[in-house]
This record gives structure tokens, C-alpha cells and sequence, in this order.
């Protein structure tokens, strides 16, 4: 039989985290601009000056994998990322 955590104990202690935290975060939070590609493939754009990073997401990720970068980078280089083939937010036919 599991026992639950009893109140005062490490995990007793934890506040109560409902989903909200969890759901995702608008991506004009962290990039400065979202093209369209073809009118297809979402390109998100962070920075105006600077070296340009092009972010490659890996396989089961967006190009939004990369936004915590972008919002830190933006102010000294451009931060350039988007949503591979099936990924993101992608439209497909």
C-alpha cells in the first residue's frame, strides 16, 4: 500500500499546481515576428541586428523549442526558427 505524503514533509508542503503552468505560451512572448513561408511553414523571427542563429528543432519538437533562446538573444542577434514538415504548427493539407 502507497502512503501519501504527510503535511510539514518535503512534498506535503508543495503548493498545489493545477495545468494552467503547463499550457503553452503564445509565441509573440518570446519572438518578434511570425512569417508564413509559401503560406505554409510558420517562421519565427527574434532581433533585427546582428549574427543570425537559425534554430533546427529535432525530431517531436517546433520551432517554438527554441523561444527561452530567442527572448534572451534578441537584443544583441537575430534568432530565426521554424516548424519542420508534421511539427508545430505546420498546416497541412
Amino acid at each position: 500500500m502507497v502512503s501519501l505524503p504527510q503535511e510539514g514533509s518535503l512534498f506535503g508542503s508543495m503548493p498545489k499546481i493545477g495545468l494552467s503552468p503547463f499550457l503553452p505560451l503564445p509565441w509573440n512572448d518570446f519572438f518578434d515576428t511570425q512569417e508564413f513561408i509559401n503560406e505554409e511553414i510558420p517562421l519565427y523571427i527574434a532581433g533585427t541586428q546582428g549574427v543570425i542563429f537559425l534554430c533546427l528543432h529535432g525530431a517531436g519538437h517546433s520551432g517554438l523549442t527554441f523561444a527561452l533562446l530567442a527572448k534572451e538573444l534578441k537584443a544583441e542577434f537575430r534568432v530565426i526558427s521554424f516548424d519542420f514538415r508534421g511539427h508545430g504548427c505546420l498546416l497541412l493539407e
